[in-house]
């Protein structure tokens, strides 16, 4: 299956097969300097993958006040506050598309 890699608004797609894991090693490799060659010539930043952690950090009664309100509604605190960013979020870019 191809690899889709973003570079600001255009796609760059790559393939990369092999037969062993040193080969698909290798060509997991040249596949990423084809990237950035890519990126460079299109006069665009990689992009980096975000592995998705973010570390805040609250006050004990912030936590607590989470801890509440992420279980009355039946989700863990990471689960509630993620669908709070992402509701938040959306709302606001929402906002300030409609300026």
């Amino acid at each position: 299956m191809p690899a889709k890699k973003q570079c600001t608004q255009a796609t760059f797609d790559s393939d990369f097969y092999g037969r062993t894991p040193e080969e698909l090693r290798e060509e997991f490799k040249n596949s990423v300097e084809d990237y950035l060659t890519w990126c460079a010539e299109e006069g665009t930043k990689p992009e980096k993958t975000w592995v998705g952690k973010l570390t805040i950090r609250v006050d004990e009664d912030l936590r607590r006040r989470l801890a509440v309100v992420a279980a009355a509604s039946g989700a863990s605190v990471n689960a509630w506050i993620t669908a709070l960013l992402d509701r938040e979020t959306k709302r606001m870019l929402q906002e300030d598309r409609s300026r």
